[in-house]
């Protein structure tokens, strides 16, 4: 919810698909398939976001081992520009919500 509140109302505009939250996308069963972008892209936010966003995808990669996330990160970092924030569901409270990255196919 940080990375949300961290949003102008312009950004907020772009990154919100939906204020109601939708199932996971990929997962079992899906292998292989790949997600468009949509929301907001890297190369519109602040420094500061950007951190917020660093920050949320180090969360996810942080069950890697220390050298395979030190080498994800460094990829992460390289792409931040085009890669994407969105999110899925109520904006005022938390609850059932749903964000996705989506980054460049490396």
């Amino acid at each position: 919810m940080a990375m949300l509140n961290s949003l102008t109302a312009e950004q907020r505009r772009k990154a919100v698909i939906s204020d109601r939250r939708i199932d996971l996308v990929l997962g079992p069963g899906h292998d292989g398939q790949i997600l468009q972008p949509e929301g907001l892209p890297g190369s519109e936010m602040t420094d500061a976001q950007k951190a917020q966003l660093l920050a949320v995808i180090e969360a996810r990669l942080g069950i890697l081992n220390a050298h395979s996330l030190a080498v994800a990160m460094a990829d992460v970092r390289n792409n931040l520009n085009q890669t994407y924030f969105a999110w899925y569901g109520p904006t005022t409270e938390l609850g059932g919500a749903y964000f996705r990255v989506t980054a460049p196919q490396c």
